[in-house]
C-alpha cells in the first residue's frame, strides 16, 4: 500500500512538472511567433517611395512579356528598391541585427524558470556479515522561480521548492518518507568588479549603438545602390541618345550624298567627289553599329543591377531637365552631418569605444561580492502511511556573506584595458577624418556642379551654332559654292557637338546625384521613406 502511494505521488509530481514545462514552452513559443510575425509585417514597410506610389506604377507587371519596356527614372528607382538582391540581403541582415538587439535588452528582463531532478541510490548489503539489510534512498525535487538581473549588477531570484525523500533502511535505521516545501530568496550583488549602474548600463548602450550602426550600414547600402541605379539609367540614356545622333548623322549624310550626285550630274562638282561622300556614309554606318553595341551593353549592365532577366530590354524616356541649382557650403555641411551614414557610424563607434573602455576599467577591479539567501521551510511532513502525515514545525534559515577574489599578474586583463584605450583614440581619429572628408567632398561637389553646368551651356550653344553652320553649308552646296570636304567637316562638327551636349547634360545631372549622395539625402530626394526599426523597441533607461 505504501509503495502504491509512493508511485502515485511520484506520478503526480512528474505530471505537474511536465504540464508546467509544456505550458511555459507553449506561451514562450506564442510570444516569439507573435514577435516574429510583427517584425515581418513591419519589415514589409521598410522602404516606400511616396513619389512613385502616386503614379500607381505596377512594377510586378512591367516585365510580363519579353519585349522592349520603356521606363522612367522614377520607375527604375522603385524597381531597384524592390528587386535588387543586395538590398534584399541587407534587409535580412537588418532583421537579424534586430534580434541581436532584442537579446541584449532581454538581459535585464524577468525570467521564469522551472526545474526538477530525480535521484535514486541503492546499497546492497551482506546480511550475514553486517546484519544489515539492503537500503535505498530516492529523492525527487521540483521547483519554480522568477529571476531578474538588476541594473546594479545584482542577480535576484524568488522561488518555491518541493522535495520528496523515499527512505528505506538507510544505515540500518528504518525511516519514514519525508516531504517538504520551501520558499527561497537569493541575491548576488557584485560590489566592485561587474557591479554598478554605469557598468551594467554599458551593455545596453553598446547593444543599441551597434544596432544603430547596423541601421546606418543598411541605409548606406540603399543610398549606394539607388545612386548606382540612377547613374546606370543615365548611362543607358546617354548611349541611347548617342545611338540616335549616329542614326541622324547617317541619314543626313545619305541626303547629302544625293545632293552631291545632283551637283555632279549638273556639272557643278567633279565625279571624284562621290567617293569622299560614300566613304563618309560607310564611316557613319560603322559609328552607328558601335553606338548600338554600346547601348546593348549598358542595357545588360542595368538589368544586372536591377537583377531582372537579361532578355528584357529597357528603353529610357528621353527627358533631360537641366536646370541651374545653387548650393551653399554651410547648408550642405549641416545636411551631411545629419544624414551621412559614415559620419553617424563614426559617432557610434566612438560611443562603443568609450563604453568598452569603461568595462575594461571595471574588469581591473577586485572581485568583491555580497551574497545572501533566505529559506523558509513549511509543510515539512513525515509520511507514516498513505493515510497518516505528521507535519513538522516551519523553520527559517538566513545566510549572508562576502566573497573576495583577485588574480595577480593577469596579463589578459591589462591587455584588454590598453587595447580599449588605444581603440578609443583610433575611432576619434577616424571621426576627425570623416569630418575632414565631408568638408572636402562638399567643396569638390559644388565646384564640379558649377563647372559642369557651364560646360553644358557651352556645349548647347556650340550645338546650335554648328547646326546653323551646316544648314548654311548645305544651301551653298546645292548652289555649287561649297566642297564635299567642307560639307563633311561641318557635318562631323554638328555630330560631335550633339554628343558633347548630351554628355555634358548627363555629367551635370550625375554631379547633382553625387551631391545628394555625399550629403546623405538621396533617399529623401527620391521620396524613399526609410524606417528605423531600433525605435520600435521600448526605450529602457
Amino acid at each position: 500500500m505504501k509503495s502504491a502511494f509512493i508511485i502515485l505521488y511520484h506520478s503526480k509530481l512528474y505530471l505537474y512538472l511536465f504540464i508546467g514545462i509544456f505550458y511555459f514552452q507553449t506561451i514562450n513559443s506564442k510570444l516569439l511567433n507573435c514577435y516574429d510575425d510583427d517584425l515581418v509585417e513591419q519589415s514589409k514597410k521598410i522602404v516606400t517611395n511616396k513619389n512613385i506610389e502616386n503614379k500607381n506604377i505596377e512594377t510586378a507587371n512591367i516585365f510580363a512579356n519579353p519585349k522592349d519596356v520603356t521606363l522612367s527614372l522614377e520607375e527604375i528607382v522603385k524597381l531597384v528598391v524592390e528587386e535588387n538582391r543586395d538590398l534584399k540581403n541587407a534587409y535580412l541582415n537588418r532583421l537579424s541585427s534586430l534580434h541581436d538587439l532584442r537579446l541584449t535588452e532581454n538581459v535585464f528582463e524577468s525570467k521564469f524558470n522551472i526545474d526538477g531532478s530525480s535521484t535514486y541510490q541503492f546499497v546492497e548489503q551482506n546480511e550475514f556479515k553486517s546484519g544489515i539489510n539492503d537500503s535505498s534512498l530516492g529523492q525527487i525535487t521540483t521547483g519554480a522561480s522568477i529571476s531578474k538581473k538588476l541594473l546594479s549588477g545584482a542577480d535576484v531570484s524568488i522561488g518555491l521548492e518541493n522535495s520528496y525523500w523515499d527512505v528505506n533502511n538507510v544505515f540500518g535505521v528504518l525511516a519514514n518518507d519525508r516531504w517538504n516545501q520551501s520558499f527561497v530568496t537569493k541575491i548576488f550583488q557584485p560590489l566592485l568588479k561587474n557591479g554598478g549602474f554605469k557598468f551594467n548600463k554599458s551593455t545596453i548602450k553598446i547593444g543599441r549603438a551597434l544596432d544603430k550602426s547596423n541601421y546606418f550600414k543598411f541605409k548606406d547600402t540603399y543610398i549606394n545602390t539607388v545612386t548606382d541605379a540612377i547613374i546606370a539609367y543615365r548611362q543607358l540614356l546617354q548611349t541611347y541618345e548617342n545611338m540616335q545622333i549616329a542614326l541622324e548623322t547617317l541619314n543626313r549624310t545619305i541626303k547629302q550624298q544625293e545632293i552631291v550626285k545632283k551637283t555632279i550630274s549638273s556639272g557643278r562638282s567633279a565625279k571624284l567627289d562621290i567617293v569622299q561622300i560614300e566613304a563618309e556614309v560607310e564611316q557613319n554606318k560603322l559609328e552607328l553599329s558601335q553606338a548600338k553595341n554600346n547601348f546593348y551593353i549598358t542595357q545588360l549592365e542595368l538589368n544586372k543591377l536591377l537583377d531582372v532577366d537579361k532578355n528584357y530590354r529597357i528603353l529610357p524616356i528621353v527627358e533631360l531637365n537641366v536646370k541651374k541649382v545653387d548650393h551653399n557650403n554651410y547648408k550642405a555641411y549641416a545636411l551631411a552631418l545629419n544624414n551621412r551614414p559614415d559620419y553617424n557610424s563614426a559617432l557610434l563607434n566612438v560611443e562603443i569605444a568609450e563604453q568598452s573602455l569603461l568595462r575594461a576599467k571595471n574588469n581591473r577591479q577586485v572581485e568583491l561580492n555580497l551574497e545572501g539567501s533566505f529559506r523558509k521551510t513549511f509543510n515539512d511532513s513525515l509520511i507514516l502511511s498513505p493515510q497518516l502525515l505528521v507535519e513538522g514545525e516551519p523553520n527559517e534559515e538566513w545566510q549572508a556573506g562576502v566573497t573576495f577574489r583577485y588574480t595577480f599578474n593577469d596579463k589578459e586583463r591589462q591587455s584588454r584595458y590598453y587595447k580599449s584605450k588605444y581603440s578609443l583614440r583610433t575611432v576619434n581619429n577616424d571621426l576627425s577624418n570623416v569630418l575632414q572628408d565631408i568638408k572636402t567632398d562638399i567643396e569638390i561637389r559644388i565646384i564640379d556642379i558649377d563647372s559642369k553646368y557651364q560646360s553644358y551651356l557651352i556645349a548647347k550653344k556650340s550645338r546650335e551654332l554648328n547646326k546653323k553652320k551646316l544648314d548654311i553649308e548645305i544651301h551653298k552646296m546645292e548652289t555649287g559654292r561649297s566642297s564635299v570636304f567642307q560639307l563633311i567637316s561641318f557635318e562631323n562638327d554638328l555630330s560631335d557637338s550633339q554628343i558633347d551636349e548630351i554628355n555634358a547634360a548627363i555629367s551635370y545631372l550625375n554631379a547633382l546625384t553625387l551631391y545628394d549622395k555625399i550629403t546623405g539625402t538621396t533617399l529623401e530626394k527620391w521620396g524613399i521613406e526609410f524606417t528605423k526599426y531600433s525605435t520600435e523597441f521600448k526605450d529602457r533607461k
